[in-house]
């Protein structure tokens, strides 16, 4: 791919958001502003019009924040050379293959709740040589994995991810397995008080958790409720107005239907992946966790990132915190990644 990329720097994408928030908050409020001058006989003039320069203000402002978000990066594919443009820093310009490679740091962001402020774990997408500016960023760390990686094929650079096994460009696509330093090794042994047992059979391993709470993957039960009220406005909608003679009625009908069964489809997986046991297998075919498989040749790297990510190219099998006993999580992730080596380099492996 050639030409030149834009990229909204991640504080910038929160200003931004921010600020469309805000706006849409002021267009509301003017719209109900509105609403009441339309449907009042004798509307309050001048209060109207205070209420209307009000929303007025706050649309503008989120305006201005939104707008004021300019912090980009803008790579070019030719050159390969990568500026900053923005209030936040000067102008900057290196070579891509100077602040290769891309990588995934952890930190922290320090959140609200309430009255009480507590501090979360985040994983931002940086490129090595100007940590400073985020590229990208989310709360887990598999999402934050695949656009680092998505970055590395689009720029032609290295790839750090956090097993800290630096990937070439044309190392991107091979299985953790493949990986010229994954060897067959022998396995560690794990804390009497780890939380799992271990079963290696000659066609499968079986890891099971016997600590884990029930309650760790409990479905929502939100979802059922909404799901519940979309069923019984559907039901009575139809007996109240005539679907066939007013088209937005028709529409919120229809809409109100998809939400019904898209929230109790959602809140179905929910139970189906609650009531699956807490197992991990891995075999020829792939690793399996609570229904869902990855394939060996999918699997690139299995690390502890505040839960156990046997990350992939497009996805991952997240395993909750829980699987384990917390001082056992790197040991559990150590024996499943030296698993997954083993499966994937004997004679006919996935």
């Amino acid at each position: 791919m050639s030409g030149v990329v834009r990229y909204r720097l991640a504080e910038s994408v929160d200003r931004r958001l921010i600020g469309v928030v805000i706006s849409a908050l002021g267009v509301a409020f003017l719209g109900l502003i509105g609403f009441m001058w339309a449907t009042d006989a004798e509307p309050p003039v001048v209060r109207v019009a205070v209420l209307a320069a009000l929303g007025l203000a706050v649309t503008v402002t989120g305006a201005l924040v939104a707008i004021g978000a300019k912090d980009v990066l803008v790579v070019d594919l030719d050159t390969r050379r990568v500026t900053t443009t923005g209030a936040k820093d000067a102008a900057w310009s290196a070579s891509l293959d100077e602040i290769a490679p891309v990588t995934v740091v952890r930190g922290t962001r320090r959140l609200r709740h309430g009255h009480q402020w507590y501090v979360r774990p985040e994983y931002r997408v940086v490129a090595s040589g100007r940590p400073d500016l985020q590229i990208y960023r989310r709360w887990h760390y598999a999402p934050a994995r695949r656009h680092a990686e998505r970055l590395a094929r689009l720029w032609r650079v290295a790839l750090r991810p956090f097993d800290e096994r630096i990937r070439t460009v044309a190392a991107l696509d091979q299985p953790l397995w493949a990986m010229s330093d994954a060897k067959p090794s022998m396995p560690a042994p794990l804390p009497a008080d780890a939380g799992v047992t271990i079963e290696v059979g000659a066609d499968r391993a079986v890891i099971a958790s016997t600590v884990m709470s029930r309650t760790a993957v409990a479905p929502n039960y939100l979802l059922l409720l909404w799901a519940g009220m979309a069923g019984l406005a559907v039901s009575e909608l139809p007996v109240q107005v005539d679907l066939e003679s007013d088209v937005a009625v028709r529409v919120l009908y229809y809409a109100v239907a998809l939400i019904g069964l898209g929230t109790g489809g959602w809140f179905l997986w929910q139970v189906r992946r609650w009531l699956a046991p807490s197992v991990v297998t891995i075999d020829g075919g792939g690793v399996s966790y609570r229904g869902r498989t990855l394939p060996l040749a999918a699997v690139r790297e299995v690390v502890w990132a505040d839960e156990l990510v046997i990350a992939g190219a497009r996805r991952a099998l997240v395993i909750e915190p829980g699987f384990c006993a917390p001082g056992a999580v790197h040991a559990v992730a150590g024996e499943i990644r030296r698993l997954v080596v083993w499966f994937g380099q004997r004679p006919g492996a996935a």
